[in-house]
């Protein structure tokens, strides 16, 4: 009797699930099989992904073999370990593309896919998966002394090829595990290589435990896992947008927009301007400008005042730059009238009151009377009589009488009019 696709995945299922016989008879089984049930179980903890491991294998290589060894096509992910030991997983295309197919779609689509370079996205979708089989391995053999090489290790970073391995690994002996797996229940098949240093760097048995008895990570897996989660961080993209200026209008308003109509802006908004993230938040201002011909916004410092009126000089000139030579006429400047309406008329100012008297005021001259102050005494008596003028070296000139200007005498004078009453 066969079974039913629904049988064969229940049974598939038990059997990951179920103890290994190798286990109850000859203790831990071997690394490369623990790796199978391993990938078998996560996938379809993580994604519902039926995976059977068909084969497994573990060699040691030098640098140089290892090398010669590795496939052309694939996601070659970088693990780091303790004490700054890397390593390499590699992902066929066929394994890839089953783990991408399944977050993505939820099902494998079918025939295999085309053999292309992975992206950092593909490298993202995966990095969950490889991390939990790296753990799930190291948590099998805690207490045995394949901890000190199999422990510690996660996704580290994504390379597009296998070239860069020969620089970025130690010349050192590495464990390569190979392994190939049936996706889907025969859906595609994949395969790929797990590739360690030999000599292990990890402490050999279980992490020691907290007082709550919580496990307490490993320093070098825990700085291993920081690093990464920066690099996948700083990766990211992020859509910045350059405000110029924000204005409120009503519906009516924006609905009667159209082509060619002019919307006004403040001078103060060329020096002003920021730059936003895709929720609104300001992350840094700035002033609009030029360069090379196409607009551009200088980032300001956190903090820095503005130039003055040579930034806003500037940023003007800009614009003037930029400026057709002729500028379109504006819309609604013909219903203008030609003159201005007069000013509407006011009533008269009403007369102002007449100011009060000052005392003291009556005779001319006089002033008020100062209270408080004394009589000023009288001045002193001069003493004798005031001494004589000195005479003159030279005696005056005479003026001729009748003479007129030009002959030494003073210049005739007119007839004055005589004066009209009032």
């Amino acid at each position: 009797m066969t079974e039913t696709p629904r049988e064969l995945v229940l049974r598939r299922k038990l059997e990951a699930g179920a103890p290994d016989p190798a286990l109850a008879v000859a203790g831990l089984p071997p690394v490369q099989k623990a790796l199978g049930l391993a990938m078998a179980r996560v996938s379809d903890k993580l994604m519902e992904l039926v995976v059977a491991a068909e084969s497994t294998g573990q060699v040691t290589r030098s640098l140089a073999e290892l090398l010669d060894e590795l496939p052309e096509n694939g996601l070659y992910a970088m693990l780091e370990g303790p004490q700054e030991a890397q390593g390499v997983m590699v992902l066929d295309n066929a394994l890839m593309g089953a783990l991408i197919e399944q977050q993505t779609a939820g099902a494998l689509a079918a025939g295999s896919p085309t053999a292309r370079k992975p992206t950092r996205t593909d490298a993202a979708l995966c990095a969950d998966w490889i991390d939990a089989v790296l753990r799930a391995v190291a948590e099998t053999y805690a207490e045995a002394p394949e901890a000190s090489w199999l422990s510690g290790f996660a996704f580290s970073c994504h390379l597009p090829d296998a070239r860069p391995l020969g620089l970025m690994l130690e010349d050192e002996p590495y464990r390569m595990l190979d392994f190939a797996l049936d996706l889907g229940m025969g859906a595609r098949k994949g395969a790929g290589k797990l590739i360690l240093p030999a000599q292990g760097r990890a402490p050999e048995g279980r992490p020691a435990r907290s007082a709550d008895g919580a496990e307490m990570p490993h320093p070098d897996a825990r700085a291993a896992w920081e690093r990464r989660i920066e690099a996948q961080v700083m990766e990211a993209e992020v859509v910045l947008s350059a405000v110029l200026y924000r204005c409120e209008r009503s519906i009516a308003e924006v609905l009667e927009l159209a082509p060619g109509d002019t919307l006004t802006l403040p001078a103060s908004a060329i020096g002003a301007m920021t730059l936003e993230t895709g929720d609104g938040t300001a992350v840094a201002t700035g002033k609009l400008g030029q360069t090379g011909g196409v607009r551009a916004v200088r980032i300001a410092e956190a903090g820095a005042e503005g130039d003055g009126l040579e930034d806003e000089v500037g940023a003007a000139m800009a614009l003037m730059d930029d400026a057709p030579e002729e500028l379109a006429e504006l819309a609604g400047m013909d219903d203008l009238p030609d003159a201005l309406p007069d000013m509407p008329k006011t009533d008269p100012l009403a007369d102002l009151p007449d100011l009060p008297e000052l005392g003291g005021m009556d005779e001319p001259g006089g002033l008020p009377e100062l209270a408080g102050v004394d009589e000023l005494p009288d001045l002193p008596e001069l003493e004798g009589e005031l001494p004589d003028l000195p005479e003159l070296d030279s005696d005056l000139p005479k003026l001729r009488a009748g003479g007129g200007a030009g002959e030494g005498g003073l210049p005739e004078i007119d007839d004055l009019g005589d004066l009209t009453g009032t």
